[in-house]
């Protein structure tokens, strides 16, 4: 599909050019989807927050990509950090210990290698203080 093509069916969505388009990157609806690992990162934003951070493109909602974060920061630094450990052995088989984040960019890269590609159904659910949590399965694929 080309460009035109998208921008002619843009219209006939009812597209307003003046409207504001932040709504385009709002949560996706709580739901199971099947998607795969696209990517996997460690990020440090600018007070120093840090976490790791599952992408996960999604084939039916037009590849759209849902980042499953876990935020290192005060209480659930450790519980977060066990998801991670958890999701990339349930999803890889692979069982990563805390000498391979000595340096967590590094570590982040070998976690990747090992996820990257796999399917996964994902589960999303928003509890009563709006914020949306994640589950991960392993999925056959396609």
């Amino acid at each position: 599909m080309g460009i035109m093509d998208l921008l002619q069916e843009i219209e006939l969505e009812g597209y307003n050019a003046s409207e504001d388009v932040a709504n385009e990157f709002e949560n996706l609806p709580d739901g199971e989807y099947e998607g795969y690992i696209s990517d996997f990162t460690y990020r440090v934003n600018d007070k120093g927050t840090e976490w790791f951070s599952f992408e996960i493109t999604i084939p039916t909602e037009n590849n759209r990509k849902y980042w499953a974060n876990l935020f290192l920061s005060g209480k659930m630094a450790k519980v977060n950090l066990k998801k991670m450990l958890h999701y990339i052995y349930k999803l890889s088989g692979v069982a990563m210990e805390s000498m391979d984040f000595a340096d967590p960019e590094a570590g982040a890269a070998i976690a990747k290698e090992h996820v990257s590609g796999v399917f996964v159904y994902l589960t999303l659910k928003t509890n009563k203080n709006d914020f949306q949590s994640f589950t991960m399965e392993r999925s056959d694929g396609n």
